[in-house]
């Protein structure tokens, strides 16, 4: 029998090149499989995240976009200065 390999949150962290944080915040949000507690610790399996990793970058590698066909970066005008709700119209300034 293989010996069960764990991973722990600094390691994945590491490996997907991203903060612990993300992590922490993947967790709260669903996107990670349910990790596994020792004490405060968060751990998960090798063959869970492996199994993980194979089906969030296989729905990548399946429909890639070509680059003539990405969005532009800077393709959205800016928004709209807004009026301050404290500006007062000239015409009833007159009248106070």
């Amino acid at each position: 029998m293989a010996p069960l390999i764990l991973v722990t949150k600094a390691e994945l962290a590491a490996e997907l090149r991203v903060a612990k944080r993300t992590i922490e915040n993947w967790m709260l949000w669903g996107t990670l499989p349910k990790a596994t507690y020792l004490g405060r610790r968060a751990y998960w399996p090798r063959p869970i995240i492996e199994a993980w990793k194979h089906a969030q970058f296989s729905a990548v590698l399946k429909t890639p976009v070509p680059i003539a066909q990405q969005p532009e970066k800077f393709a959205v005008a800016p928004p709209k200065p807004r009026r301050l709700a404290r500006q007062i119209d000239n015409s009833t300034a007159a009248t106070r």
